[in-house]
């Protein structure tokens, strides 16, 4: 007689045939579907107790998982990298979120599935386990070494246990300022057994070449990281014959500067392109004016740099730029008072400079006319006059009972061409220094 199962009754009876509890009648239909599941329930709870009973009986959680005392636990540790939450910069200590997978093999946690409803692993409390006593060497938090939380243990027939506590380490690090806000840092995760030498507990990297895995990894917006690495290392003291072993996780860390650079760093670079039109401006009030400004702005930026940069031991290249920004500033408002001096002066200006260096320059740096012979000029120019009665309308609002004649007007127009062509060549010099100051310090 064939027997013809209805599509509910074989879902159900696929999930617990190989238990032997499916009943079916010759008619397709499942007999006492309701009772058969919870009687493997019970059945697989009975068992499961069972074994508890007979791996837990006699299980001392503070004794070491070895055949006697001179074997050596070997625990394989692996760690999954979830986020870095930051860096005390005035501590100098890195936080980071992980999971830490820890695989060692107890053989007093071994069974045999087939006595036991082929069960062939079980999940268990932490506390009911002995656990590898690992902390972090580099423990930034004092007193409290716990960095593991309480999680389930899962463990295999064959004595294999698996536990993979989240973990939060505040990991002490060296680091060096100098470069910030473009600084790079090496963070070293180190973890060791804190009781135990290499003879009692060997611990071993779970896969050394792949170092610390970061398929999880969520970026954080301020630290970029750029490498990671794994190392095991053993060492031996001078008081002591047994290796003491330890696992290093490298985090290599870069800072994202681009933050930085709009709130600190295109500010000071505009206001110091800015000052090179000190030499241009031609009021010498105005002059200062705007200089005394940008001063008053970059001693601004300076004030809020202190209070953002971390110490250091040596001075990062934004605080020199902006205390070389400031020089700068002040150095261009000094030429512009030399400049303005030599505008004034009421000597007569040596030949060379009017015939020979005031037309070549003022060719060569794109200057209007510097014709400046005194006989082109007169008290009467006419329309062509323009410029020298505006040269002598100035003169006049500062000594208005100062009537100046055509040599006096041709010898201020030639201090002033004198002195535009030093302004120029003021600019120059200035734009191209304060140039390669950008580049040097940023």
């Amino acid at each position: 007689m064939t027997v013809v199962l209805s599509i509910s009754s074989l879902a159900f009876c696929m999930a617990i045939i190989r238990s032997g509890y499916c009943i079916v009648d010759i008619n397709g239909k499942s007999v006492d579907n309701n009772e058969a599941a919870v009687e493997l329930t019970r059945s697989r709870i009975t068992t499961e107790k069972r074994l508890r009973s007979y791996l837990f009986e006699h299980y001392d959680r503070k004794v070491r998982p070895s055949g006697n005392k001179t074997d050596t636990v070997s625990v394989y540790v692996s760690m999954m990298l979830l986020h870095i939450e930051g860096i005390n910069e005035q501590r100098q200590v890195l936080r980071v979120h992980t999971w830490t997978s820890f695989r060692w093999n107890d053989v007093r946690l071994v069974w045999d599935s087939s006595e036991y409803a082929n069960i062939t692993t079980l999940h268990t409390a932490d506390e009911e386990l002995w656990l590898p006593d690992i902390t972090l060497y580099n423990n930034a938090e004092g007193k409290d070494i716990h960095n593991f939380g309480s999680t389930t243990i899962m463990v295999q027939s064959n004595g294999d246990v698996v536990w993979v506590p989240p973990a939060s380490f505040s990991a002490q690090c060296n680091m060096n300022f100098d470069t910030w806000p473009r600084d790079k840092h090496r963070c070293h995760l180190l973890l060791g057994s804190w009781t135990q030498h290499g003879f009692d507990l060997d611990i071993q990297l779970d896969d050394a070449e792949a170092g610390i895995d970061t398929r999880n990894f969520v970026q954080n917006d301020q630290w970029l990281l750029t490498n990671v690495s794994a190392t095991r290392t053993q060492v031996f003291y001078p008081c002591c014959v047994e290796p003491y072993v330890s696992v290093s996780f490298t985090l290599q860390l870069r800072r994202n500067p681009s933050h930085y650079f709009h709130t600190l760093v295109l500010p000071v670079i505009i206001l110091l392109i800015a000052s090179w039109f000190l030499f241009i401006i031609p009021d010498y009030r105005f002059r200062l004016l705007v200089g005394l400004l940008e001063i008053l702005a970059l001693s601004g930026e300076s004030i809020f740099l202190y209070s953002v940069a971390p110490p250091s031991t040596g001075t990062p290249p934004i605080v020199r730029l902006v205390a070389f920004s400031i020089g700068f500033v002040l150095y261009a408002l000094v030429l512009c008072m030399i400049l303005d001096a030599v505008r004034r002066c009421s000597k007569p200006l040596p030949k060379w400079i009017q015939a020979t260096f005031n037309p070549k320059m003022g060719f060569i740096l794109l200057l209007p006319s510097t014709s400046t012979a005194p006989e082109q000029f007169s008290e009467n120019r006419g329309k062509d006059g323009d410029k020298e009665f505006l040269t002598v309308d100035f003169e006049r609002e500062n000594n208005p009972q100062q009537e100046l004649t055509g040599n006096d007007i041709a010898l201020q127009r030639s201090w002033k061409i004198f002195t535009d062509i030093l302004s120029r060549i003021c600019l120059l010099h200035y734009a191209i220094g304060s140039t390669i100051l950008i580049i040097f310090l940023w």
